[in-house]
């Protein structure tokens, strides 16, 4: 299944995005592994664009996002990140992304909340350990040849991460086939603009427990609300809840 509602294909908007956004994830295989790095764009042309100095040569997927804040409501199911994000793929080559495939979705944010947004210019030193406060990560799930990127909202319990999902939906079928991926994490350094980026194998699965998703459901929705709710565990039967186990730090 996939969210057709939600996805864009104006080449103009797309374009928008990739402007408004100033970088774009990287997504792709080295010596068997995956992995993500962020690349500052350098310039827009027809089939694709100039990223700063990658170090890699071959087939690459791409992702970029921005968002305008949240989206408050009267409930908790209310609560969204309003956003757009880009997703492609294609093939790097000295320092030219040529694109062969690009489509962009958007929830709660309209196109006319593109042009104030400021997104970083470029990406600096890596990080030891998920920034605290920070909003949203990013998934990297392999599927074949390609790195499916995808940002997700997510809450820290114990040591573990954990997001919530359409109970159906590529990025959760990707991750029932594909549960050894990658997670990245930005913070944003306004004053010297620019990006500190870090990288993490981990083992993403789906929580069944019903105490071990309230806990993690009670926890995201008290992060992005500021309140505290209680959710049944019918209401719990309708939303997918995967719990992401950290073992390594990458380097790419």
């Amino acid at each position: 299944m996939r969210r057709k509602d939600k996805e864009i294909t104006d080449k103009k908007i797309i374009e928008k995005i990739l402007t408004a956004s100033g970088f774009v994830r990287l997504g792709f295989f080295r010596n068997g592994k995956p992995g993500i790095k962020p690349a500052v764009i350098k310039a827009l042309r027809p089939g694709g664009f100039s990223v700063s100095e990658s170090g890699f040569s071959g087939p690459a997927s791409f992702q970029a996002d921005i968002c305008a804040g949240i989206r408050e409501g009267a409930a908790i199911c209310s609560y969204s990140t309003k956003y757009m994000s880009l997703y492609g793929t294609g093939r790097l080559e000295n320092g030219e992304f040529f694109t062969e495939t690009v489509s962009a979705k958007a929830s709660a944010m309209t196109e006319a909340e593109i042009a104030p947004y400021a997104g970083a210019s470029r990406f600096a030193e890596s990080l030891s350990s998920i920034p605290a406060g920070i909003r949203d990560i990013r998934l990297g799930i392999p599927c074949g040849e390609e790195i499916y990127i995808v940002p997700v909202n997510h809450a820290e319990i114990n040591g573990a991460v954990y997001f919530h999902s359409a109970a159906e939906g590529r990025k959760t079928e990707l991750l029932r086939e594909n549960p050894e991926i990658i997670i990245e994490a930005e913070a944003v350094d306004p004053d010297k603009g620019g990006i500190s980026w870090a990288l993490w194998e981990a083992s993403a699965s789906a929580v069944t427990r019903p105490e071990e998703k309230t806990a993690a459901m009670t926890a995201i929705a008290c992060k992005f609300s500021g309140g505290y709710y209680e959710f049944t565990p019918e209401s719990l039967k309708r939303v997918e809840i995967v719990r992401l186990d950290i073992k390594a730090p990458q380097r790419i």
